[in-house]
């Protein structure tokens, strides 16, 4: 497991969601008129990141973000500061165990692949599938993964979008269609995301992991150290508070970067 390394910038996220989730549309019904909906512009942001957080003291809503973008194909580390501001919606990782597992839940699983052919006495072929070296199973709303990651050690430990097939007599994922018996180690990060209280953030007085989405503000806290003035300053009211041992284990380097 990799230890904690320089906090990263995160454009692969640019569409993502954080609050309690949209449900899904039925579709048009029979006999009835299909009218034209006005499609709803995503919106952009100015700052898409994840990083380290830490209170501004005596200044009560900012945090110093400490992040990293890429400049020129070069990494450089950033820090800014960014606003909490009105209408924060929240977003919580927190570890899970297999039990909590349930079949039908969508993931995205970080593992490897095995298929092996069977031969039947009538000559019949037929394929098992497995899947093992499982790193991390993310379950949850609002996640979205970089599907293109690679582990450096193994080209075939990529990330998958599957389903829970089955949770009680072993844990068993649906993945293009096909059932893979999966094994899971200590090591493995369960992670779950749920909806949370503004206020797991707002109330912080300690520094935390987290992402946000944030734009541009006029606003910035007053401090004495005249570095500061050359800090960019953001407002934001979107925030994932991300799971502290799963940054240190750099899973959020795997599924973002």
């Amino acid at each position: 497991m990799r230890g904690l390394y320089p906090l990263a910038i995160v454009v692969v996220l640019s569409s993502v969601a954080v609050g309690q989730g949209d449900g899904e549309e039925n579709g048009p019904q029979k006999g009835r008129p299909t009218e034209k909906k006005a499609t709803k512009k995503k919106p952009s942001y100015d700052l898409i990141a994840w990083g380290q957080l830490k209170p501004v003291k005596s200044e009560e809503g900012f945090f110093e973000l400490a992040y990293t973008k890429t400049v020129k194909r070069k990494r450089k580390k950033m820090v800014a500061f960014v606003k909490l501001g009105d209408g924060l919606k929240v977003l919580e990782d927190r570890r899970a165990t297999a039990k909590q597992l349930q079949a039908g839940t969508r993931a995205f699983v970080l593992g490897k692949v095995f298929e092996k052919s069977n031969l039947s006495a009538t000559g019949l072929t037929s394929s098992e599938f497995s899947m093992r070296n499982v790193q991390a199973l993310l379950i949850g709303g609002g996640i979205k993964v970089n599907t293109d990651y690679r582990d450096p050690r193994d080209e075939e430990i990529m990330w998958y979008n599957a389903v829970i097939a089955d949770s009680k007599k072993g844990l068993a994922l649906e993945i293009d269609e096909n059932d893979h018996r999966t094994t899971l180690d200590r090591k493995t990060l369960i992670i779950q995301r749920r909806v949370a209280e503004p206020s797991v953030v707002a109330g912080s007085g300690k520094a935390f992991y987290g992402f946000v989405l944030a734009n541009r503000s006029d606003e910035r806290p007053r401090t004495k150290k005249r570095s500061d003035e050359k800090k960019e300053s953001f407002v934001t009211s979107r925030v994932i508070l991300l799971d502290s041992s799963a940054v240190k284990a750099g899973l959020y380097y795997k599924i973002y970067e």
